[in-house]
Parts: C-alpha cells; sequence; structure tokens
C-alpha cells in the first residue's frame, strides 16, 4: 500500500470497507489510491479546486499503476458541487483544510449527500 502519513492513516481507518467515497480536495490522491491498491472501495471519486493539484493526483495515480478512468473519477470544481446523486456517495473525506473553509463547504450539502458519512480532518 502508498505509504500515509501517520494523519493520512487515521482518516483511511475511518473508512468502511466498500464504501463509495469521495475525497474533497484531493490533493496528491494518497486516500483514493491507497484506498484502491488494498481493495476497501471500488469507486472514488477525487476533486480539487485547482487544476495544477488534480494533475498531480493525475500522475500519482498513473505512478500507481492504477486504471484511473474506471476506478477514480477526477473531477475539477469546489467542494461538494461537482459531487452526483448517481455516484451514490457514501463516504466523504474532507482534509487538511482550514476549519473555516471546511465548515463553508459542509454547509452546502446535497440532499442525496445527508446521510453519507462525513470525515473531517481541518489543518
Amino acid at each position: 500500500m502508498t505509504k500515509l502519513s501517520d494523519r493520512l492513516m487515521e482518516i483511511y481507518r475511518l473508512i468502511n470497507q466498500a464504501a463509495r467515497v469521495a475525497d474533497i480536495g484531493t490533493d496528491h490522491a494518497a486516500i483514493p489510491i491507497a484506498l484502491l491498491e488494498t481493495n476497501k472501495s471500488s469507486f472514488l471519486v477525487a476533486t480539487d479546486v485547482g487544476l495544477g493539484p488534480l494533475e498531480k493526483a493525475k500522475e500519482q495515480i498513473e505512478l500507481a499503476d492504477l486504471d484511473q478512468a474506471k476506478q477514480i473519477v477526477l473531477r475539477l470544481g469546489d467542494g461538494l458541487s461537482v459531487i452526483k446523486a448517481s455516484d451514490k456517495i457514501d463516504t466523504v473525506v474532507i482534509a487538511g483544510m482550514g476549519g473555516e473553509l471546511i465548515a463553508k463547504i459542509i454547509s452546502k450539502i446535497p440532499d442525496y449527500l445527508k446521510n453519507a458519512k462525513f470525515i473531517l480532518q481541518p489543518n
């Protein structure tokens, strides 16, 4: 499995087996990659507001030799706005950003994510 920092490993441990995960602000896609490498999840949406971080995520996915098109969907956009009801996400990870930004993001939870498990880790 991809080496995770202690902080990211704690997040990884909180994700249930077979979860459908959205990683908001994915940056290097470390959590989605680890989840796929260990078969803990088979569907992930990795999002970021910046194109640069999404490009880094794509590079890391390719380096991990994962089939990005089928296993990790990369989306450019702000917060939860790029998550679709059809994704059937049951776990949302928002980590490594400021508490005020996280609060802003979760203030706009769409109805189809109201029952999802949220793993929040402010930095």
